[in-house]
């Protein structure tokens, strides 16, 4: 199957392609000579991901994302998005397969599709990497929501776009987690009003074992400074960097009830009758973020709960850290105002960088290749380079390729890399 120059819509091929292999058109700087460089290859995907399977890429790409066609029944200015359903479906299974025997053994294929064909090609994705290996069903609300007088004729407003993850194999042991940062909101950053600073000293004052016979040992400390911070200081760091919240950050916490149907922690609570006196407890946790050895702290019958654990200081800014979820909203990912984003002007289609980069941290690390065979104006590639990755963009039409290429040239100025535009020959012709 390929797809037609003229139309920009999918067809069935007259056969299979024959041997093929990577040929270099330039190279982004002029004159670099790197054998193991950045790709840009002008060719039809298929083609494309025959020849770099071929070439010696195969069980080497950590993540590919492909943005392909929504097959929505519109027409955009670099391909017509139409064309039969069973065509639409053939043709991705075809080129998902390809790409499948590029990823590594515990490598990702990210898919991204709306709601047209979203049930099918899931159904087809369990097929091919299995339904145990499905990671998550990510659903990307790309529009705000929509108010009484905003447009649009819909019964039930379509705001949501889906990521359908996958992995190769068994995800590797100790991957990093994936997670979700965002701006710290005022309104919960005053509830970590206070810093606690533990005194040095303290004393074995329980001692018990859990229901699988592990030892819990429970400390007084002998005293303990509990601050205020200025609610100036906590609307300041909100807003912008604050030096004097950096010196308070590691100790600042709030305190809560702990639930009473947790009757291992109403038991630790037991261990601490005195209401005045700032208690530690170290124990073993099964499960969880926190799962292995774990030390609380405990102050008048409640626990208490660090800010460090949920936010950090990044450039003098203080940054919510969380667990990546399988829902991520336009507040977090915005689809608005990138038409020019990247110096490419693409009003249709484009993706933000900020949804490339979330994606390429949770399933690719440095170093790696990250693979896009539906590359459009480049992004996966600008941020691949960006982000220290290595990337492989294929890309037919004519249209997007021009604004790739400069795009890619662009970014690569920055970080000092480069890659290599290459084409697709058939040794047969």
């Amino acid at each position: 199957m390929v797809r037609d120059p003229s139309t920009g819509r999918w067809q069935l091929a007259d056969h299979e392609p024959g041997p093929t292999r990577l040929c270099v058109v330039s190279r982004h700087p002029a004159g670099r000579s790197a054998s193991d460089d950045n790709m840009l290859i002008h060719a039809e995907a298929r083609d494309a991901l025959w020849a770099l399977a071929r070439g010696g890429m195969a069980g080497r790409i950590r993540l590919c994302y492909i943005d392909p066609p929504f097959n929505t029944g519109q027409d955009f200015d670099s391909y017509a998005d139409r064309t039969d359903h069973g065509t639409w479906l053939s043709c991705l299974e075809e080129r998902i397969r390809l790409a499948r025997d590029l990823l590594c053994p515990s490598g990702f294929m990210v898919v991204h599709v709306n709601v047209v064909e979203q049930a099918y090609l899931k159904v087809l994705l369990d097929e091919i990497f299995g339904r145990d290996q499905l990671v998550a069903q990510v659903s990307w609300q790309r529009a705000p929501d929509r108010t009484l007088l905003g447009q649009g004729n819909a019964l039930v407003s379509d705001q949501v776009e889906y990521l359908l993850i996958y992995a190769q194999g068994e995800i590797p042991p100790g991957w990093p987690r994936p997670q979700r940062r965002t701006p710290f909101p005022e309104k919960t950053l005053r509830t970590y009003c206070r810093a606690l600073e533990p005194s040095t000293d303290s004393r074995l004052v329980g001692e018990f074992r859990d229901k699988r016979g592990r030892v819990v040992r429970i400390f007084a400390h002998e005293n303990h400074v509990l601050t205020t911070i200025p609610a100036k200081t906590l609307s300041r760091a909100a807003q912008a960097a604050d030096l004097e919240l950096a010196a308070f950050f590691p100790r600042m916490m709030r305190l809560s009830n702990q639930q009473p149907e947790s009757t291992f922690q109403q038991e630790l609570l037991g261990h601490m009758p005195d209401k005045g006196v700032l208690y530690r407890a170290e124990y073993t946790q099964d499960r969880g973020k926190h799962q292995g050895a774990r030390v609380r702290y405990y102050l008048g019958g409640q626990v208490v709960l660090w800010l460090k654990d949920v936010a950090t200081v990044e450039d003098g800014r203080l940054t919510r850290v969380s667990d990546l979820n399988n829902f991520w909203t336009a507040e977090d990912i915005p689809a608005t105002g990138i038409a020019r984003e990247g110096g490419v002007t693409m009003r249709r289609g484009k993706k933000p960088e900020r949804l490339l980069e979330r994606i390429i941290r949770a399933f690719s690390l440095p170093g790696e290749w990250v693979l896009d065979f539906f590359a459009g104006s480049g992004t996966t590639g600008a941020v691949s380079e960006r982000l220290g990755r290595r990337f492989v963009l294929v890309e037919a039409g004519p249209p997007a390729l021009a604004l790739c290429e400069p795009r890619l040239a662009r970014e690569i100025l920055r970080t000092g890399g480069g890659f290599t535009v290459m084409t697709v020959r058939n040794d047969i012709q």
